[in-house]
């Protein structure tokens, strides 16, 4: 059973990712691995990103409630911007200069939250993994967060970025890595390398391992 089941006081939140894990599960047989790996604590969850499906499949797979940024012009539709609102999203206008989302950022991970992150910063037009944006790392030393890579499975295939509707077939999966930690002082170029490699690795392993024991 999700953590987020049994203990997120939000109800609504609860209803809506229990529907969309049902959803997921027998449509697309959703697999999870590596739950051992997402610790206690704040945490940035940093994922691969190349579908509309990616949000809402990592928040279902996260064994805890997940916050994350949505584009702020979904926040202008009223009844729209009430529901993401009640799912933890909280507006980004996408523009590098945006010290907004940075604070907001800080703030919920030194109120010991986890909040998801795509650092490509948009989905990949290949289902490649695309360069990664800067600003980790300044969110990991004014949190002292932990940084948990993340892959995630079979998104590209059925929702691709220029496909107008996704395919009702087709499997995924969410594979969590070992959290990483970084000193404060820490280059921005290291926590992108390490990052980057991070769940490079994950998705050889997950074809090597995961994959034949689904089949």
């Amino acid at each position: 059973m999700q953590g987020w089941l049994t203990n997120s006081k939000n109800t609504f939140y609860k209803i809506v990712l229990w529907s969309v894990y049902q959803f997921f599960a027998i449509v697309y047989r959703h697999k999870i691995y590596g739950l051992e790996n997402v610790v206690d604590g704040p945490a940035l969850l940093a994922a691969n990103h190349a579908s509309l499906y990616d949000p809402p499949l990592l928040a279902i797979s996260t064994p805890y409630e997940v916050h994350f940024m949505a584009k702020k012009a979904l926040f202008d539709i009223p009844l729209f911007r009430t529901l993401i609102r009640r799912l933890n999203a909280h507006p980004v206008s996408g523009k590098a200069q945006d010290i907004g989302v940075f604070k907001t950022m800080i703030r919920l991970l030194q109120e010991r939250k986890k909040v998801i992150i795509f650092p490509e910063g948009h989905r990949s037009l290949t289902g490649e993994l695309q360069p990664m944006k800067p600003g980790i790392a300044l969110l990991l030393a004014k949190s002292q967060a932990a940084l948990i890579p993340v892959y995630l499975h079979g998104t590209f295939a059925i929702w691709p970025k220029h496909q107008k509707w996704p395919r009702l077939r087709g499997r995924t999966a969410c594979v969590f890595g070992k959290p990483l930690y970084f000193a404060k002082d820490v280059a921005q170029e290291e926590v992108t390398a390490t990052l980057e490699k991070a769940i490079r690795d994950l998705m050889t392993n997950y074809t090597c391992k995961y994959k034949c024991i689904e089949k």
